[in-house]
C-alpha cells in the first residue's frame, strides 16, 4: 500500500496505479517519483490545473512557439482546443485576424476577417 504525499494518507480506496512527473510532461519532465507516491486521485487532479496553466498561463508561450514536447504531438491537424487569438497579419497592416499559433507558426483562419478600422464602421467579411 502506498502513501500519497499530497492526501498525507493511505487510505484504502486510494489507488496507487499510476507514476507522478516531478517536473510535469508538458514541461518536458520525465523524472518520476515511485510508483506509491502520490495517489491516482491527487495525480489526475493535479493533471487538470496542470493542463490549464499549460495553456492559458504565461508558460503556454514556450510550448506555442517550440511545441508540446516529445509526447505530444507536433501536427497541427491533432490539436484539439486552441487557444484563439486576435492576430495581425503584418506589422503594418489595419486588418486583424482570428486565429491561433502552434510550433511559432500563426495559423489565421480564413473565414473570418475582423476590420476595426472602417469608416462606414465595422464590418465583417
Amino acid at each position: 500500500m502506498g502513501y500519497c504525499i499530497y492526501n498525507k494518507n493511505t487510505e484504502s480506496d486510494l489507488r496507487f496505479d499510476k507514476e507522478e512527473h516531478i517536473i510535469p510532461a508538458g514541461l518536458g519532465g520525465i523524472h518520476k517519483l515511485e510508483k506509491g507516491s502520490v495517489s491516482d486521485e491527487a495525480n489526475e487532479k493535479f493533471s487538470k490545473i496542470e493542463t490549464v496553466a499549460l495553456r492559458n498561463s504565461i508558460i503556454a508561450f514556450n510550448r506555442m512557439n517550440f511545441g508540446p514536447g516529445k509526447r505530444g504531438s507536433l501536427n497541427v491537424k491533432k490539436i484539439k482546443s486552441p487557444v484563439m487569438r486576435v492576430l495581425k497579419q503584418e506589422e503594418y497592416s489595419i486588418e486583424f485576424l482570428l486565429g491561433f499559433v502552434f510550433a511559432g507558426q500563426s495559423y489565421i483562419i480564413p473565414q473570418i476577417i475582423l476590420d476595426f478600422n472602417d469608416e462606414e464602421g465595422s464590418d465583417i467579411r
